[in-house]
């Protein structure tokens, strides 16, 4: 196995600025910045796919109560990344940290998890998410579809306006991650598990 060190840098938010309880939770989430996590490669599989601990590492900075229960009926079989307390909000997680397509899919968990309790969602992705075949911008693709989910009426604006989309900047030995840094770490996979 061979590991590399990431930070988080640069956080933004996106939100509707409609609930004052909202600002209290941008406070707490901004103590992120700097954060580190760890990528990494145990075959070459998948293109010496990497693996990311960020989700343990959100849940030790953010304080983790997994027995808080969002209270969602369990016929719905909806799972969650992160249940906490933040500034006295009962506060659900999702960290998408690749997948452009499941951006929608976490943004219909937070109106059903709203719906149910009177708590705030957090959406966490990268501003980037470089890949082999090239570059995705998930943070302005999911402040997109959080506008198009209110704008085409498949969210309650109220519901979703307890909702924040916070975007990082990926940064690795003190450079923000790009198509050359992606490149190196793909080449010092394989050249260790050759």
């Amino acid at each position: 196995m061979i590991s590399f060190t990431f930070e988080i840098r640069n956080i933004e938010f996106h939100y509707l600025k409609e609930k004052v309880e909202i600002e209290g939770v941008i406070s707490h989430l901004k103590t992120l910045e700097g954060i580190h996590y760890q990528l990494s490669c145990y075959s070459s599989a998948n293109n010496y796919q990497r693996v990311s601990n960020l989700d343990e590492v959100l849940k030790e900075k953010l304080g983790s109560r997994q027995t808080l229960s969002p209270n969602i009926p369990a016929k719905l079989g909806i799972d969650y990344d992160i249940v906490t307390t933040i500034n006295n909000s009962r506060t659900i997680i999702e960290i998408e940290k690749a997948n452009k397509e499941k951006i929608l899919y976490d943004l219909l968990k937070a109106h059903v998890y709203l719906n149910e309790n009177k708590d705030i969602f957090i959406l966490i992705v990268p501003k980037e998410w470089i890949h082999s075949k090239g570059k995705e911008f998930l943070f302005q693709l999911a402040i997109e579809r959080f506008e198009m989910c209110i704008e085409y009426g498949m969210c309650n604006k109220d519901v979703m306006s307890r909702t924040i989309i916070m975007g990082y900047d990926q940064f690795i030995d003190s450079k923000q991650l790009t198509r050359t840094e992606y490149n190196h770490i793909v080449e010092k996979c394989r050249e260790f598990l050759s």
